[in-house]
């Protein structure tokens, strides 16, 4: 039976269309991925809709948004958030998923013990799937969410230097933590991504064209020893 897919499409005001500013916004396929229930479509619903509900129905296969950022040249750029179930019955998906993916943010949940190594597993995931062009990772940022649940008297689950050793182990080029209830760090992650996503572009541009496609690669059950 085919996994039902639901859209939940959404962009700011902007001025009356025309083909010149069509021409202008660039178009990037970012994947949002995670452990169920760790709060994806929460996030995207606070970063496309600026609303937070405390109920929130579980993602089936997947959904759709799109986020208009603009970058620091004052370039615009949709960003086409694919918001993966995290059921294990959606992981054989993934590979199809993926295709075509440009970055991808990874969320945990900041309150679970094995938050790192969930997230961990879903980078490994996306670095066995896809890969750019000169055979580079995809940007991925780490977003420790639900940081409205940790107590301001409660000591921080994990230091800063945890975190920045456990990104630069695992190829993470950034973290942040993150609540999808007071909206905290979304906005600045996910254009801290589109930065980073922008970057590489222009960099494959420059490169040989015809090495300018995205790669599928096959999956290994090897494991990647850490720094």
């Amino acid at each position: 039976s085919k996994a039902t897919v639901s859209v939940l499409y959404w962009q700011p005001s902007l001025p009356p269309r025309n083909k010149k500013m069509e021409q202008e916004v660039d178009g990037y396929k970012v994947l949002v991925v995670g452990n169920a229930a760790v709060g994806k479509t929460s996030l995207i619903q606070r970063l496309v809709k600026g609303i937070f509900n405390l109920v929130t129905r579980q993602t089936i296969g997947i959904d759709f948004a799109i986020k208009t950022v603009q970058s620091g040249d004052g370039k615009k750029h949709n960003l086409q958030l694919w918001d993966i179930g995290g059921q294990e019955r959606y992981e054989q998906m993934v590979r199809v998923y993926f295709t075509s993916a440009k970055g991808a943010l990874v969320v945990t949940d900041l309150t679970h013990a094995n938050a790192l190594e969930f997230a961990r597993k879903w980078k490994q995931k996306i670095d066995e799937q896809v890969l750019l062009p000169g055979d580079k990772q995809l940007p991925c940022i780490l977003l420790l969410n639900k940081e409205d649940k940790i107590l301001k008297t409660d000591p921080a689950p994990f230091s800063t230097e945890t975190l920045d050793d456990f990104c630069q182990c695992h190829g993470f080029l950034g973290w942040y933590f993150t609540s999808a209830k007071t909206g905290k760090n979304i906005n600045e992650s996910v254009t801290n991504l589109a930065e980073l996503m922008v970057g590489m572009s222009q960099k494959e541009e420059n490169s040989d064209p015809s090495k300018n496609k995205i790669q599928l690669v096959k999956s290994t059950n090897k494991k990647k020893k850490c720094c």
